[in-house]
C-alpha cells in the first residue's frame, strides 16, 4: 500500500513539474489569432455561463422597452459595443473577430435569447481573460440596463428604433460623446451593490 501511495505522489509531482515547464518556457500558444482548442472552448463557455447565471443581480430590468429607451440603447450600443460585436454599418466587426475567443457577432447571433440579468452582469463586469471589458467602469447602471433592453429586443425593433439603429454614428467607442462616463459613487441599487460585493468576495478565492 505504501508503494502505491508513493507511486501516486511521484506521478503527481512529475505531472506538476511537466506542466510548470510547459507553461513557464513558452510552449503555450497565447497568440490571439491562434485557433483555440475545442476542449478549452467547451469548458470556458460553460464556466462563463455558470458564473454569469449564478452572480447576475436578482432584480428585473428597471428600464422598460419603450421606443425612447430602445433608441437610447441603440445609440449606446453603436457607440460603445459595435466595434467588437457589429452593427448595420459593420455587420462583421474586424476587431471582435481578432480577439481570442472571438467576440460574438450580434447581427448573426443576437443575445435576445439570454436572460436580461445575465446580459447586464456580463456587460457590467466583463469577462476575465477575454476582450470583453467591464463596462461598469465607464457606464452607469441605468445606461447598462438601457443597453440590456436594446440587446434583448434587437431582433424585433419598432420602426422608429430601427431607423435609429441604422443611422450612421460618428462618436468613437467608449468616448464621452458615446455616452461613456465614470459612474457616480453610490448610484447602484442595494440589490446590485450586494451582488457586486458577492462578486468581489468570490474573486478573492
Amino acid at each position: 500500500m505504501g508503494k502505491f501511495i508513493a507511486g501516486v505522489i511521484f506521478a503527481v509531482v512529475v505531472i506538476a513539474v511537466g506542466l510548470w515547464i510547459y507553461l513557464r518556457y513558452g510552449y503555450v500558444n497565447l497568440a490571439a489569432d491562434a485557433p483555440m482548442p475545442r476542449i478549452e472552448k467547451f469548458y470556458v463557455r460553460g464556466m462563463v455561463d455558470a458564473w454569469a447565471e449564478r452572480n447576475a443581480p436578482k432584480v428585473n430590468n428597471p428600464v422598460q422597452a419603450t421606443e425612447a429607451n430602445l433608441a437610447d440603447g441603440a445609440r449606446l450600443y453603436k457607440e460603445n459595443c459595435a466595434v467588437c460585436h457589429g452593427s448595420p454599418e459593420m455587420p462583421v466587426a474586424g476587431l471582435g473577430r481578432g480577439l481570442s475567443p472571438q467576440a460574438p457577432q450580434f447581427l448573426d447571433h443576437s443575445p435576445a435569447h439570454m436572460d436580461e440579468r445575465v446580459i447586464f452582469h456580463i456587460t457590467k463586469h466583463g469577462v476575465s481573460r477575454s476582450g470583453m471589458p467591464a463596462w461598469g467602469e465607464l457606464l452607469n447602471d441605468q445606461q447598462i440596463w438601457t443597453l440590456t433592453a436594446f440587446m434583448k429586443s434587437m431582433e424585433k425593433l419598432p420602426p422608429a428604433v430601427e431607423a435609429e439603429w441604422k443611422k450612421p454614428s460618428q462618436a468613437m467607442p467608449g468616448s464621452a460623446e458615446a455616452g461613456a462616463q465614470k459612474k457616480p459613487a453610490g448610484t447602484e441599487s442595494p440589490e446590485v451593490k450586494k451582488q457586486s460585493g458577492h462578486d468581489d468576495h468570490d474573486h478573492e478565492h
